[in-house]
């Protein structure tokens, strides 16, 4: 089956909420079920998702790859940079802005990939984009 952009044909018998694969949907469904099947292996830690998992097991290891260029403050997922971004008078450097460099290639290689928000102008040479309250 295939799905359009936006299109959310499975639904959360439970809540209600939609999503757009029967993946997504398991997965959500974990919530309510309470199952957690990943386990970390170092301490007594479950999670619903791989990924948590994952994130986990950096602070075990003290891997922290996501550096504040400003004040060297270290996190271990780009998001948690971002937050640092957004809450303090930090802000990221035109270096910093492809955190995801790790993940395959995007659809839209090629394109300027900035880590959150949408484009909410062009200063018209295609240099500026305006970031929740961020400009780059």
């Amino acid at each position: 089956m295939f799905v359009s952009i936006g299109e959310k044909p499975h639904e959360c018998n439970i809540c209600k909420k939609r999503f757009s694969s029967t993946s997504n949907l398991k997965t959500h469904m974990r919530l309510h079920s309470g199952q957690k099947p990943y386990e970390c292996d170092e301490c007594e830690n479950k999670f619903t998702q791989f990924v948590h998992l994952k994130l986990h097991k950096r602070l075990h290891n003290n891997e922290r790859p996501y550096v504040c260029t400003t004040c060297q403050k270290k996190y271990i997922s780009a998001s948690g940079l971002r937050t640092h971004w957004k809450t303090t008078s930090c802000r990221p450097r035109a270096g910093d802005l492809d955190l995801d460099r790790k993940t395959p290639p995007h659809p839209t290689q090629g394109q300027i990939h900035l880590p959150f928000g949408y484009p909410r102008s062009d200063d018209g040479n295609g240099k500026h984009f305006y970031y929740d309250n961020f400009v780059f």
